[in-house]
């Protein structure tokens, strides 16, 4: 299948498929070469363990939500998110057109052809009456070091006029400070982190309490959920 036009975020996943040929490099090497492949399209990749995502969605969503958003891989998997500023354009409609170029790549090789899964950061499921996302981007962003994700949490003390207010988090980082988009993650079933890796953690870049609010306060303004 020939792939003649392409998004950032398509060019990107199709050609960071053929790096299951690599995988018994190591992640170091599949990392260097996702975020190379990532940097031709203009946009950023940032490893993360599952089991540190499972951890921290847990941690923002106590309870059936975060229960429900976690990733059913073992806590060793790497996976890959992948940022552009808001402005970018990288629409997600055409993943599914990766689906064979996965079939032709990874068919030579010994992992097989559901060894990565593409995941749009828009993608959802039905839980029960809820719809929930399959990956919750901006906590995966949080434990990949891509983007801090600023929370009511975060903001002690809160401001009065919080007391009755439904407060939505925001991720920011030093590129794009609150303009961080995330456009989807690639898991790689099969590529096992050692005992030592560590994700990066994310920059605070807006450090004092009064920034937070005021992010916060600009985000929840604008309307956006």
């Amino acid at each position: 299948m020939q792939l003649r036009e392409y998004t950032n975020l398509s060019l990107v996943l199709d050609i960071v498929l053929y790096s299951v040929g690599i995988y018994r490099c190591g992640v170091d090497n599949v990392s260097q070469y996702v975020k190379e492949t990532a940097a031709t399209a203009g946009m950023a990749a940032f490893p993360f363990k599952v089991g540190d995502y499972n951890r921290d969605v847990v941690l923002n969503y106590p309870g059936y939500k975060g229960e429900n958003m976690k990733l059913p891989y073992s806590n060793d998997t790497i996976a890959f998110i992948f940022t552009n500023s808001a402005t970018a354009d990288c629409s997600m409609n055409q993943i599914s057109l990766c689906r064979e170029h996965l079939t032709q790549f990874s068919s030579g090789t010994r992992f097989g052809n559901d060894s990565l899964r593409l995941i749009n950061s828009s993608d959802m499921k039905e839980v029960g009456e809820i719809s929930l996302p399959y990956v919750h981007v901006q906590t995966a962003g949080h434990s990949a070091g891509a983007a801090f994700y600023y929370q009511r949490h975060h903001v002690n003390p809160e401001p009065a006029s919080w007391a009755d207010r439904v407060v939505f988090g925001v991720s920011a980082n030093a590129a794009y400070k609150d303009n961080v988009r995330f456009s989807g993650v690639i898991i790689m079933k099969e590529l096992k982190a050692s005992q030592d890796f560590q994700s990066l953690e994310p920059d605070d870049v807006f450090p004092s309490n009064q920034e937070k609010i005021e992010l916060l306060e600009k985000y929840n303004s604008q309307g956006q959920q």
